[in-house]
């Protein structure tokens, strides 16, 4: 997994971002909106992990996550997640929320925590995930990452792609 190359994803991604969220059966609306905040991860130029959010002030919704079946038990969702954390932090976010439908004890172990969804702040309530793209069966998670480091890698890149 050393081949696995993590950036902001781009425009030129977004093709391949769509096409492992619909493999993953995740929703794809809105994501061409999020290439600014999605993180891609690529082996050679094939998208095989992403994840995104949409940052509303100090609170954030975590969505598509999503990891190639033949990448996954490598970590890879982890990682792609703790640099999406940092990001997050970057952007002044303290809070992190997400929906669901079968994957709460995996962000469990990433220390989200299950909490009611009139729980959730009310830009956060008001987003197509919540309003519509997710089922209200869907499980709502909660993190505070406002004490969390921001990894340098991710600083680096934030300062790389505002040099040019």
């Amino acid at each position: 997994m050393n081949d696995i190359k993590y950036s902001l994803a781009t425009a030129g991604d977004l093709p391949g971002v769509q096409t492992l969220l619909a493999d993953c059966r995740l929703p794809t609306d809105g994501i061409e909106l999020l290439t600014d905040n999605c993180i891609a991860a690529r082996v050679g130029s094939k998208v095989v992990g992403c994840i995104a959010l949409e940052p509303y002030g100090r609170s954030a919704l975590l969505r598509s996550l999503a990891v190639a079946p033949d990448c996954r038990g490598r970590s890879l969702g982890r990682n792609l997640c703790a640099r999406m954390v940092s990001h997050a932090r970057l952007l002044g976010v303290e809070q992190l929320y997400l929906l669901t439908t079968d994957a709460d004890r995996y962000f469990a172990a990433l220390g989200f925590k299950r909490i009611e969804r009139s729980e959730a702040p009310a830009q956060i309530q008001a987003t197509a995930q919540f309003r519509s793209l997710c089922p209200k069966s869907a499980v709502c998670m909660a993190r505070d990452i406002s004490a969390e480091v921001i990894h340098a890698s991710t600083v680096m890149r934030k300062y790389e792609s505002t040099k040019a």
